[in-house]
């Protein structure tokens, strides 16, 4: 049963709260009795300035026409989209004046002259399809975009203790960096090797390119050069 059953300046706020982050009353992804329910129960167009996601949810309803909202609460029933050609024909007749009850000014929260324009349809059919992009993406988990690189890192001498350098590579830590465990010593030329170590990094908190000046500014007196051996998205 629909909790949208009155009009108060409390029920609309409770409304436009819902449907600040839902497309639908029901917060399903088509509209249902409960939303049949909710617009049956205004007594006209609210105030677009008081209620934006209110206005733009009654605009988008109005473009159905009584027939369609009476089947929603139908077994099995699909809602279909309004034709663009009945939103901008479907005008309401303009309401007449209602008497201001004495003591209270809930129907300053309603335009009651307001008419469903083509515009009004679109803006309001719009943003509807925006909030149920935006849920939709809130739904998908992030992708973390990873690579894997191996370096190779030359040394100034054959004599240098290239497994003591790999431990001291491997104490640089970063936020989206993990060494691996395994490393490699290469022979090159006339008795001189080069250490080839492996990280996995984060594309978006890592940077290769600054991965080796930390690696060079922290051990110069060791190292000559690196040189990136691969890089391969994982």
């Amino acid at each position: 049963q629909s909790t949208w059953g009155h009009t108060t300046m409390s029920d609309l706020k409770k409304l436009e709260a819902t449907l600040s982050s839902n497309t639908y009353v029901s917060g399903s992804d088509l509209p249902s009795a409960e939303d049949a329910t909710a617009f049956a129960a205004l007594k006209g167009m609210p105030c677009k300035r008081e209620y934006p996601n209110v206005w733009a949810w009654y605009v988008f309803i109005n473009c159905y026409t009584p027939a369609v909202r009476a089947s929603w609460g139908a077994s099995g029933s699909t809602p279909a989209a309004p034709k663009p050609a009945a939103a901008a024909a479907a005008k309401p007749a303009a309401a007449k004046p209602a008497e201001k009850a004495k003591g209270g000014d809930d129907d300053d929260d309603f335009d009651l002259f307001g008419e469903t324009s083509a515009e009004d349809a679109a803006a309001a059919k719009e943003l509807a399809e925006k909030k149920k992009a935006e849920a939709a993406a809130k739904k998908k988990p992030a992708v973390v975009g990873k690579s894997l690189v191996l370096l190779d890192i030359k040394p100034w001498e054959a004599e240098q203790d290239l497994e003591a350098l790999a431990t001291k590579v491997k104490t640089i830590t970063l936020e989206g960096l993990d060494w691996k465990q395994q490393h490699k010593l290469i022979p090159i030329a006339f008795g001189v090797k080069k250490l080839q170590v492996g990280c996995v990094v984060v594309d978006d908190l890592v940077g290769v390119d600054d991965l080796i000046d930390r690696i060079q500014n922290d051990y110069a007196d060791e190292v000559q050069s690196i040189d990136i051996f691969s890089f391969g998205k994982i």
